[in-house]
């Protein structure tokens, strides 16, 4: 029940979260001017709020299927990086927002390659994706936002209708140019590198693992160009433009982003359609194997046990273990005869003439997963 309130408790936060940053991003688009990369037209704004609505809903949903995954909130802070890519602009009238926009606007692209790196498991699982991850925040908000931020005085750079730079040490254009310049190139590199090694991680992965990452992999890999493109054509100026192919760029990136959000939506919907293809081959092969296993031990009873699933089964076995599995066993058929619950009558529609619960029979079914991927094994009680 705790861990169970927790993650309502985390899914509301994000949601709170990720919808204050994007109205407020709503807000600043359609008051766009040709200084911002949504540009004037409705459909910038339309594809602001596409891709990053998409990210929000896919990642709460994501965290309600799977608290203990990180997926969930890294495609919410997906979507909170990429509303935060219009903070800079020159409409934002508050001081902090516009300071965070400075700072933040390029982030975005790191937080979709540490999703790429990540998923599915949401864990960084080799150092090369641990560093480029690092190397990827370092250079999208140290050397593209923070760096130049602590130099840059909007009104001697023109913006006299900007707000405030909370960021800002000393006034030196020159300084700004520089940095700006060495922060394009790193962050070019770095994009190039990230590339790379998706390409070399979804290169040398399996069948299996290759329909999981794949789709997924392939959208990310699309923004990651787009991203890379948009890089070279600022190197020049030190700067990312608003030019009209930096607006084109920006479109496609929007609908790579929508793209990675929808790859990962599809594997929460491939993932609960093999567990539920796995609980009617459990159960399938628990029907047939009956006959041949009541004069055994132990006689596994997946269709009448309703309230524990099989025991634990050890190679050598044990008097005791027996005794335990037989007292389980009794005590779970003498509570499934005399049960006259709703509950009970509500039979799984996982597969014909099972008795089990359609909620219990799922989460027996993930323990199987588990169970056989892990150790290879049924699950204990």
């Amino acid at each position: 029940m705790g861990r169970h309130n927790r993650s309502v408790r985390v899914r509301v936060v994000l949601c709170v979260v990720a919808a204050v940053v994007g109205a407020y991003s709503l807000v600043l688009s359609r008051a766009a001017s040709d200084f911002n990369v949504v540009g004037t037209s409705r459909g910038g704004t339309a594809l602001l709020c596409v891709a990053g609505g998409a990210a929000i809903a896919i990642g709460v949903l994501h965290q309600a299927k799977r608290p203990s995954n990180p997926i969930g909130p890294l495609m919410v802070l997906v979507a909170v990086a990429w509303f935060l890519a219009v903070w800079d602009a020159p409409e934002t009238r508050s001081p902090l927002a516009f300071s965070v926009g400075l700072a933040t606007y390029a982030a975005w692209p790191a937080v979709v390659a540490h999703a790429l790196l990540a998923y599915p498991s949401g864990r960084l699982g080799s150092r090369p994706a641990r560093c480029a991850v690092g190397a990827g925040y370092s250079a999208t908000v140290g050397g593209l936002g923070l760096a130049p931020a602590l130099f840059y005085d909007p009104a001697t750079q023109g913006c006299t209708g900007c707000a405030e730079n909370l960021w800002l040490v000393s006034d030196r254009p020159d300084l700004v140019r520089r940095l700006g310049s060495v922060g394009v190139g790193a962050a070019l590199a770095w994009t190039i590198v990230t590339i790379l090694l998706v390409c070399w991680r979804l290169g040398r992965s399996s069948t299996v693992r290759r329909r999981v990452t794949g789709w997924v992999s392939l959208a990310g890999l699309t923004a990651l160009v787009a991203v890379a493109w948009s890089y070279a054509n600022g190197l020049d100026q030190g700067q990312l433009g608003t030019t009209a192919l930096d607006q084109r760029l920006w479109r496609a990136q929007a609908a790579a982003l929508a793209g990675v959000s929808a790859a990962v939506g599809w594997g929460l919907l491939r993932s609960r359609r093999d567990q539920r293809s796995l609980a009617r081959l459990v159960i399938d092969l628990d029907r047939r194997r009956r006959a041949d296993c009541e004069t055994r031990w132990p006689p596994s009873s997946v269709t009448q046990t309703c309230a524990s699933p099989t025991a634990w089964v050890p190679t050598d076995g044990s008097m005791r273990r027996r005794a335990r599995w037989g007292r389980r066993r009794r005590a779970a058929v003498r509570r499934s005869q005399g049960s006259t619950s709703r509950a009970r009558r509500r039979h799984c529609r996982i597969a014909e003439g099972c008795s089990r619960t359609p909620t219990s029979c799922r989460a027996w079914a993930r323990r199987c997963i588990s169970a056989w991927t892990t150790r290879g094994c049924m699950p204990s009680a």
